[in-house]
């Protein structure tokens, strides 16, 4: 018995623990498309880390996360990963497609090649899973004075944590550019350059989660432009366009105005790296958008150039300064999340029959004409293919 709802149950209870062990590869190259893989320990380390793995992704059906590799990936493998040693701002790129395409499974693959061990170099991870949280008004904020920008002290401290966790083996390795001072316990505390390390500066540094005015959060993204001249960094944000379609946050100034993303300290600092204003010499930027909300909303489609921008457009459905940054120093490429093949389809199928998931079929000619029927029923969409296989069997 729970108190949960079936949906959210399935995905909290640990089904997956019951699951059989699955005899596939791990996921290191691009070299063999259409197969099943699973991720290495340490990729699924930073996963759980940065919370990189989406709810609802029906991953409790298997004892551990698996996906199959496409043309999809293949295609960011060349446009991204193969560009992250040039600067971040020619490597720009967001997933877009139907609901239950794939964008955010497209995204794992991604973040898994670029931290395997057939990669040149595995990059620093800034990995954000759901944007929508910079506004929607689940967080303290403090104006900083200074900068004129909103901090968010709890948020950037959570997130810093994660960061710090995940990458960590990265960390400890970066000695620091410059001296940073900060206070803790009353008493002035000195970094020092050349000896103390990134990872000393988020792990023992609490100014991050300060409820106060503080530039620790701008000096470690300073920190990690400097830093990219060795160690690419590559900025993933999933759920992008509930950051980007919703400019207008839900918090409020003084006199109850709203406040613009770009007036958030992070929130402005992530449409620049959109932008490519802010460039990391090595690395890159993957967006994913999702299908839950802003479908009417332009501001992203208008920046990735699938819409054309209309005068008349009222202005909470469309935002010229986000579609202007998506567009400025050579614009953020889309990349269509394609559907799987009929022989992708049936490849999926078989593995879940195997796996255990599915009943077995009454022959392989039964089996074919199921595969069939799912491929149709579903246009090889693999949201869609798992309810069709799910009431088929």
């Amino acid at each position: 018995m729970t108190h949960h709802e079936f949906r959210e149950a399935v995905t909290q209870l640990g089904y997956e623990k019951g699951a059989q062990p699955l005899q596939v590869p791990e996921l290191t190259s691009v070299e063999s498309l259409g197969d099943l893989y699973k991720y290495s320990d340490a990729t699924k380390s930073k996963f759980n880390e940065l919370k990189v793995i989406q709810p609802y992704q029906h991953h409790e059906m298997f004892s551990e996360p698996i996906s199959m590799t496409t043309t999809n990936t293949e295609q960011i493998s060349k446009q991204v990963l193969s560009k992250l040693q040039g600067p971040s701002k020619d490597n720009r790129v967001c997933l877009v497609g139907a609901k239950g395409i794939g964008k955010s499974t497209l995204l794992m693959q991604a973040m898994a090649l670029a931290n395997s061990s057939d990669a040149t170099q595995a990059p620093v991870f800034l990995h954000i899973p759901n944007a929508n949280a910079i506004v929607d008004g689940s967080s303290d904020y403090i104006l900083n004075q200074k900068t004129g920008k909103y901090q968010q002290p709890m948020f950037t401290k959570r997130w810093i944590w994660k960061l710090k966790n995940a990458n960590a083996d990265v960390f400890k390795q970066l000695k620091l550019s410059r001296d940073f001072t900060y206070e803790k316990d009353r008493k002035e505390v000195t970094l020092v350059k050349g000896e103390n390390t990134v990872y000393d500066l988020l792990n023992d540094c609490h100014d991050f989660g300060k409820y106060g005015p503080t530039n620790a959060f701008q000096f470690f993204v300073e920190e990690l432009q400097h830093q990219s001249q060795n160690v690419p960094v590559l900025v993933t944000i999933d759920r992008a366009n509930g950051l980007f379609d919703f400019p207008i946050t839900e918090y409020r100034h003084a006199d109850f105005s709203s406040v613009h993303v770009s007036q958030l300290e992070i929130g402005d600092w992530l449409l620049k790296v959109v932008s490519g204003e802010f460039n990391f010499t090595k690395g890159g930027v993957i967006l994913a958008q999702s299908s839950d909300f802003s479908a009417h909303r332009k501001s992203m489609k208008v920046g990735l150039g699938l819409e054309v921008h209309s005068p008349y457009e009222k202005a909470w459905l469309f935002d010229i300064d986000i579609a202007n940054a998506m567009l400025a120093n050579g614009g953020v490429k889309p990349i269509e999340v394609a559907p799987f093949t009929k022989d992708e389809t049936s490849k999926l199928l078989e593995f879940y029959q195997q796996a255990g998931v599915l009943q077995a079929t009454q022959g392989e000619t039964e089996f074919t004409k199921i595969a069939n029927n799912q491929y149709t029923l579903s246009g090889g969409n693999p949201w869609f293919l798992v309810q069709a296989a799910a009431f088929a069997y």
